[in-house]
């Protein structure tokens, strides 16, 4: 998902009351660079409205990037919003 409709998409979604939540996190669109994990700079890129909290958060191993599972497991546990499908 390119940035332009990522923040289209999140206006879009705060405007009509949905939140953030709404907005899907699939691992891939949350990787912008492909190298296997999530920067704080990614995930603020792609989620703008979800709080740096949720990133610590779902940084179980405190090492400053998201992995696949830890996105997985974050979102199993509702700290980030689910895939798209």
């Amino acid at each position: 998902m390119n940035r332009t409709l990522t923040l289209t998409l999140t206006s879009l979604s705060m405007a009509l009351g949905l939140g953030v939540g709404a907005l899907a996190a699939d691992f891939d669109t949350l990787d912008a660079d492909g190298d296997g994990y999530v920067s704080m700079a990614e995930f603020q890129e792609a989620l703008p409205g979800v709080s740096v909290d949720a990133f610590l958060n779902a940084d179980k191993n405190a090492d400053g990037a998201l992995s696949e599972e830890e996105v997985s497991a974050a979102q199993a546990e509702g700290i980030l919003p689910p895939s798209e499908g």
